[in-house]
C-alpha cells in the first residue's frame, strides 16, 4: 500500500490529482478561452440586496448573527445589515469575529463591485454566515464553500438565464485558476493534510456544487423545494453539508465528470 493510499484510507477520501478526468476538464477550459472571461456589467447595489433577502426569505429563511457595535459590543442582527459595497474593490468576502479559535459573530460582507455577478455573489457570502465547522454543521473543510457556490447558481439562475451564464463562466474561471495550480505544483498532489489545500477545497467544492445543481435545476418544483427544506435544515443546524451530499449522492468522484463541466460551457456560449 502506497502513501496515497494510507492516506486516503485515514481521511476516507480520494486522494486529490491531476488525474484523467480533471485533465480533460483543464484543457477543455483552456481551449475555450475560459481564463479570460472577465464580466464588466453593472446592477445597482440596492436591488442586488433587495433581490437577495427576498429571495431567502421565501425559500431559506436566514438565523440572525452576531457582529459588533462601535463598543466592540456583540449584538444580534439579519446578515444583509452587514454587508458592504465597495470597501474592497478588488476583493468580495465575509470577516468572521473570532474568539477563542472559534467564530462568534461576523464583522461585515464586503462586496467588491456591483455587476451581475453580485447577485450570486452575496448569495455566496450570505451562506458562509449560516454553515462554519464552528456551526456543527459541516465536518469537512473540505467541502467549505460547496453550499456557497450552490447557493450561487440557484441564486442566478432564478435572476434570468444571462445572470446565470455569468455566473458559471466566473466560477469556471476559478475552476480553471485551481487546476492550473494543481497541475503545476506537483507537491500538492502528495499533501498528507489535504483539508489544509484551498486549491483543493475549491476545487472539490465546485465540482460538488455544480453536480448538485445539475440535480436540482433537473428536478420537479416539489424536489426543488424539497432540496432548498434541506438546506434550511443545514442552517438551523439540524442537518450536515455532509449528510445532504449523501442524500443526494453527490460524491467527489462522480462529480469530477468532463461531460457535465462542457455541457454547461457550451449553455454559457
Amino acid at each position: 500500500m502506497t502513501l496515497k493510499d494510507i492516506i486516503s484510507k485515514f481521511y476516507n477520501v480520494p486522494m486529490y490529482v491531476m488525474d484523467e478526468e480533471l485533465n480533460k476538464s483543464f484543457e477543455y477550459l483552456t481551449n475555450m478561452g475560459i481564463n479570460n472571461y472577465r464580466n464588466r456589467s453593472k446592477a445597482n447595489i440596492d436591488d442586488v440586496k433587495k433581490y437577495d433577502r427576498e429571495f431567502f426569505d421565501e425559500y431559506i429563511p436566514l438565523h440572525n448573527i452576531y457582529t459588533k457595535n462601535k463598543n466592540g459590543e456583540l449584538y444580534e442582527t439579519n446578515p444583509f445589515d452587514i454587508v458592504v459595497f465597495g470597501k474592497d474593490l478588488y476583493d468580495t468576502y465575509t470577516a468572521p469575529i473570532i474568539k477563542g479559535k472559534k467564530i462568534k459573530g461576523f464583522e461585515e460582507i464586503n462586496m467588491s463591485k456591483s455587476t451581475m455577478l453580485s447577485y450570486g455573489n452575496l448569495g455566496h457570502e450570505i451562506t458562509h454566515t449560516q454553515v462554519a465547522k464552528d456551526f456543527n454543521n459541516i465536518s469537512n473543510i473540505v467541502n467549505n464553500e460547496m453550499l456557497s457556490i450552490f447557493m450561487e447558481f440557484v441564486i442566478a439562475s432564478t435572476k434570468g438565464e444571462e445572470t446565470l451564464n455569468n455566473q458559471v463562466r466566473d466560477r469556471f474561471r476559478g475552476l480553471y485558476d485551481g487546476l492550473k495550480d494543481m497541475k503545476d505544483n506537483r507537491t500538492l498532489m502528495n499533501s498528507i493534510d489535504p483539508y489544509e489545500q484551498d486549491i483543493i477545497k475549491y476545487i472539490s467544492s465546485t465540482l460538488k456544487a455544480l453536480h448538485l445543481y445539475d440535480i436540482y435545476i433537473n428536478s420537479s418544483n416539489q424536489r426543488k423545494i424539497e432540496i432548498l427544506s434541506l438546506i434550511e435544515d443545514i442552517f438551523k443546524r439540524k442537518l450536515t453539508v455532509e449528510k445532504l451530499l449523501g442524500k443526494m449522492n453527490v460524491t467527489y468522484t462522480n462529480s469530477n465528470d468532463f461531460q457535465l463541466i462542457k455541457e454547461y460551457v457550451k449553455k454559457t456560449n
